[in-house]
């Protein structure tokens, strides 16, 4: 895949948001821990589809993670 091919709406750290109060869809990064935030929660940096930071990851990038290592990530 091309380098501007590579954006949020198609790596594996993207998680859908699931607010349906945007316009384009919204995502949240996991590639990195959530930091604390308010009312005691932790919050993930929030993405829109065509962003970019480098790290990208192919969603299929690693064919020998284990299936429940997956699920977790997914959660």
């Amino acid at each position: 895949m091309s380098v501007s091919e590579q954006h949020c709406g198609n790596c594996f750290y993207s998680r859908d948001y699931g607010e349906k109060e945007y316009s384009e869809p919204v995502y949240t990064c996991r590639k990195n821990p959530p930091i604390y935030g308010t009312c005691e929660k932790s919050i993930w940096p929030v993405v829109q589809v065509g962003e970019w930071c480098g790290e990208w990851q192919d969603i299929e990038f690693d064919d020998d993670i284990d299936d429940k290592m997956v699920a977790n990530i997914v959660k």
